[in-house]
């Protein structure tokens, strides 16, 4: 016989998730913080700042609330989702970007470069 969970613990994490996953001032500094770290790591060849962007990213709680609006047919759980992780994916994509672009010639290495490297073997 399935074993049936309380609802108070339910009710609990779906108001967690209802206010973790709101899109505030907090959530963007976050994802501003964690995308320039991650950036800067990519650029610079150093998984170790990788995963320390990944540790600071905020991402995590508005896909727990988005699996968990979708569970229960939480139409207003699931919409602030998705519109936190549009938003945070978007301004991350961004930032990205334009960090990329920022810093691509003391960072990065131009097509020819490598094309020289390449037939040089």
């Amino acid at each position: 016989m399935p074993h049936r969970i309380s609802v108070e613990p339910l009710d609990k994490l779906h108001q967690e998730l209802l206010d973790d996953s709101s899109l505030n001032l907090n959530y963007l500094v976050l994802v501003v913080a964690s995308c320039v770290i991650a950036t800067l790591g990519l650029l610079t060849h150093s998984a170790a700042v990788i995963i320390g962007a990944l540790i600071i990213a905020p991402l995590m709680n508005p896909l727990r609330g988005l699996a968990l609006g979708a569970l229960i047919a939480d139409r207003t759980l699931f919409r602030q989702c998705i519109l936190s992780l549009g938003a945070g994916v978007g301004v991350a994509i961004a930032i990205s970007a334009l960090l990329g672009h920022l810093f691509q010639r003391q960072f990065g290495i131009r097509e020819g470069q490598v094309r020289e490297a390449e037939s040089a073997k």
